[in-house]
């Protein structure tokens, strides 16, 4: 969906002496071994930043190691949930934390390769080196885990659901934990989404297209994973199809624009009307929060901020290369996007009525934008359109951000009360920040959602949910500890709680990270 890691690894590769072929975006799998056999590549790189495709770099290696080239070239892996430990057990050869460190790790590992790699008996030779390897994985069959798992839970669902005693519902639960009073329980406000569809079931298509569908898998959300508040993502591409751009819709994966326009100053902003994607949003969110609402449960809407919509439009590289060599003509078309968004939030507000609306801002970091660029750009607008509009509606501003953090400084000024995050510890010396720095500088007035990499979460070994119990566990011991030694008072944090309330009453229904 995103490809400009890829194309500064590739800028990068080129200028050190690569012939580089650049397959593009949302690439096939059986692409890279295609292509590789066809130039004989030394090398496949591959990048994602998205949990659900990390499985298909795996496949691949899979697939070279049936045609019997794995061992006559290096695979490389990267992208932000990526790490050296995932890059080993998929038996990928080296991964790398920023394009100039991949440029060194891939010249250095094609110095290791020998000369006969790609002649007919090394090939006869790696075929039978794998044979017996992948026999032992046996047939690729596939199997939906998510539905044989969601159908095992709604069997078993009466039977081994926790049987603690609730004494609120999950809105008094979110309201009492913003107002650091004591909960029943640990309010749940996982970003789990799409995958509660595998309860309905349905596909990712009709999930994200379906208005009904959507707010079926919402209803199954909250009940069969005991979720406080559903956070309506679907996916990042709505706008883009509004604006005309070409939007592949696969069964079973999110959706991802892939044919984007080409002239910036013929963008017109569409109307929001029946057979409109941001239409479906606004109508799915009001049977959401009706279903939310019958289980006691607040409801928590997701739209995209105008820099995310234009990237999709766009395409996110072009976009952010022209911002630095063109900007009049990206902040005219960013105008428009923002104009949109604007009308959504609209109809968000005064039609579906949803608890809380979520903006996504998936640019805000120093690598990408540096502080001044991103006020120049969405910065502004967000501050002074965006902003207002929550204020306009009494609704707290909320945002996701999906990537980390660096940017706080600003994003604060503009009364940001909600903030999702990742954080990623490589990039500490980039701007990325941990909960204690966020807690200590700014948790007096925001709460913050995250910190953990979901990457974390694709092992369901029994030792990798041993792991989760035992991260997650010390990560809320650390977020108590954090915040006891805050120079706040409870006084003074009950005065703030009620000043909050009165200015954002939705907010009693979000969760506080310090409970």
């Amino acid at each position: 969906m995103h490809d400009i890691g890829k194309n500064l690894v590739k800028t990068m590769m080129t200028a050190a002496g690569f012939n580089m072929i650049d397959l593009g975006c949302d690439v096939p799998l059986d692409k890279f071994a295609e292509a590789a056999k066809e130039k004989k590549a030394t090398a496949i790189s591959m990048s994602t930043l998205m949990t659900t495709t990390m499985s298909g770099m795996e496949t691949v290696i899979e697939q070279l190691q049936e045609d019997g080239i794995r061992d006559s070239l290096i695979v490389m892996v990267g992208g932000a949930p990526v790490s050296q430990t995932f890059a080993d057990s998929i038996g990928a050869d080296g991964t790398a934390l920023d394009a100039s460190t991949a440029v060194e790790t891939l010249t250095s590992l094609v110095s290791e390769l020998p000369a006969d790699i790609w002649s007919d008996s090394a090939i006869a030779a790696s075929k039978m080196k794998y044979k017996e390897s992948l026999a032992q994985k046996g047939s690729r069959e596939k199997i939906d885990v998510g539905l044989v798992t969601a159908e095992k839970v709604k069997a078993e669902f009466d039977s081994v659901v926790p049987k603690f005693k609730e004494t609120m519902t999950k809105a008094e639960r979110f309201s009492a934990s913003f107002e650091d009073k004591k909960v029943d329980r640990l309010p749940i406000a996982t970003l789990a989404c799409g995958v509660s569809r595998k309860f309905v079931p349905c596909s990712y298509k009709d999930y994200s297209t379906r208005a009904e569908k959507y707010a079926d898998c919402v209803e199954a959300g909250i009940k069969y994973f005991n979720m406080d508040t559903f956070v309506g993502l679907t996916d990042l591409c709505v706008d883009a199809a509004d604006f005309g751009a070409t939007v592949r819709y696969p069964e079973e994966d999110t959706p991802a624009a892939t044919g984007h326009l080409e002239d910036y100053e013929k963008l017109e902003v569409p109307e929001i009307k029946e057979g409109t994607r941001a239409y479906n949003l606004i109508q799915g969110n009001k049977l959401a929060t009706e279903k939310a609402h019958a289980l006691g449960a607040p409801m928590t809407a997701l739209i995209e901020g105008p820099m995310v919509a234009l990237t999709q439009i766009m395409g996110a590289t072009r976009v952010l290369s022209d911002l630095r060599t063109n900007p009049d003509v990206v902040l005219k078309a960013l105008d428009k996007t923002a104009t949109y968004v604007e009308e959504i939030m609209k109809g968000m507000f005064e039609e579906a009525q949803p608890d809380n609306l979520c903006m996504v801002t998936l640019w805000t970091n120093n690598v990408i934008l540096s502080a001044d660029e991103y006020m120049k750009s969405e910065g502004q607008i967000m501050q002074n359109r965006i902003a207002p509009l929550y204020k306009k509606y009494n609704k707290p501003t909320v945002i996701h951000n999906c990537s980390d953090a660096p940017h706080w400084d600003l994003i604060h000024k503009w009364d940001t009360k909600y903030y999702s995050y990742t954080f990623y510890p490589d990039e500490v010396n980039k701007g990325s920040r941990d909960h204690k720095y966020l807690i200590n500088t700014y948790g007096k007035k925001t709460m913050f959602a995250g910190e953990v990499s979901p990457v974390v979460f694709l092992d369901n070994s029994p030792e990798g949910i041993q792991k989760m119990k035992a991260d997650t566990i010390a990560l809320q011991e650390s977020v108590l500890n954090t915040s006891r030694r805050t120079a706040c008072s409870p006084s003074m944090q009950s005065q703030q709680a009620v000043k909050c309330r009165q200015e954002h009453p939705a907010m009693r229904l979000l969760p506080r990270p310090t409970q």
